[in-house]
């Protein structure tokens, strides 16, 4: 019993001793070589300081890249003191480049886009003398509008090594509405129209069912345009919802009488 107390003493001393060095303050150096495309510019000793838990669960990496040293280096937990060392005019040799890699959309079955894809991020860092490559990446999509990430190769050792686009996929549905035309260009007659409504017949995302009214499309029949022996009109979709696709006027032409 005696000495099942004194293990267990021992054992508490023992943790309190970590716990103590655990929560004391060190300050490291570590060496943190920068790379550019085709090999290492410099290295850098990166000072640290903070407590050893913290110290023991962050370092910061062996090899950055020039640029994200220059403009993003690595965020250490607020429990550390970081001192990044300045380069001098290394930064300088760094310039921006608007870069798209190809990207191989996958969607869902019987899906399609809403619009087109919308790169939110797409500049990057470069060394003045590189210019990346062709790169293509594969996505895959989900319904609805989603932010997804491209990433970039290591080698290239690039700032951001992710580019960011957004996408908004949805399934198509079938729908349409009845218009009356309205008549430009028309002088002295009136025009008695033959049907006097048309339709519009188009293909609208599910999530917009409900987004749209009769009043947000304009068809016009521009009569300036017909000759004097014309008796047909063809009707023309000024203005529409920018979400939906296919658009068809049914019929494709009016027939017309003026009546002085």
């Amino acid at each position: 019993m005696r000495w099942g107390l004194y293990g267990l003493s021992l054992l508490c001393a023992c943790l309190l001793w970590l716990l103590v060095k655990l929560d004391q303050r060190y300050q490291v150096r570590k060496s943190v070589h920068l790379a550019i495309q085709g090999g290492t510019v410099r290295s850098v000793d990166v000072q640290i300081e903070g407590p050893a838990y913290a110290l023991f669960l962050w370092q910061p990496p062996d090899t950055l890249s020039l640029a994200r040293y220059c403009f993003a280096p690595p965020q250490a937990p607020t429990e550390l003191s970081v001192s990044w060392p300045p380069v001098g005019s290394v930064c300088e040799e760094l310039r921006r480049e608007v870069y798209h890699p190809k990207l191989h959309w996958v969607l869902p079955e019987g899906t399609d886009f809403v619009e087109p894809p919308r790169w939110l991020q797409d500049t990057l860092w470069v060394v003045r003398d590189f210019s990346p490559p062709s790169w293509e990446v594969s996505l895959v999509a989900r319904r609805g509008k989603r932010v997804y990430s491209v990433p970039l190769p290591p080698k290239w050792y690039i700032y951001p090594e992710t580019l960011w686009v957004e996408a908004n996929v949805d399934r198509f549905v079938f729908a349409s509405v009845s218009l009356a035309p309205r008549l430009e260009g028309v002088r002295g007659y009136k025009v008695l129209l033959n049907p006097a409504r048309v339709e519009v017949r188009f293909w609208v995302p599910e999530s917009q069912l409900g987004a749209y009214q009769p009043e947000d499309f304009e068809l016009v029949l521009r009569m300036d345009k017909v000759l004097a022996s014309d008796t047909v009109v063809y009707p023309e979709l000024v203005r529409y919802p920018s979400f939906i696709r296919q658009v068809e006027v049914v019929p494709a032409y009016l027939n017309f009488a003026r009546i002085y």
